[in-house]
């Protein structure tokens, strides 16, 4: 329920005009991070092909040309996937490995 209310309300946000210009839209970034990042950790954290949506949010906040900004988001996104690769290899030590989280 809360995946379609989320959608019809960002798609309605965005079929107004100038809408990457919005302070809203950068909400939409740093909470669809965080979702993709508890879709990898249920999924299996690094072992997951999840994390090539990361691609999109980024590619999105390049859209307004502000450099800041897509730094911020990049560097969130960053963080909240680390943390999440994280506690996910920390349900099974057996697969946990540094090498595997660069």
């Amino acid at each position: 329920m809360f995946t379609i209310v989320y959608n019809v309300f960002v798609s309605y946000h965005l079929t107004k005009k100038d809408s990457y210009k919005r302070p809203i839209t950068r909400l939409f970034c740093y909470v669809d991070a965080v979702l993709i990042s508890i879709f990898s950790y249920q999924l299996g954290g690094v072992s997951s092909d999840i994390y090539l949506l990361y691609i999109f949010i980024i590619g999105y906040s390049a859209l307004g040309g502000d450099k800041p900004r897509i730094i911020n988001v990049s560097v969130f996104s960053i963080a909240v996937y680390s943390l999440a690769s994280v506690f996910s290899a920390q349900n099974s030590v057996v697969f946990f490995s540094y090498w595997s989280l660069a």
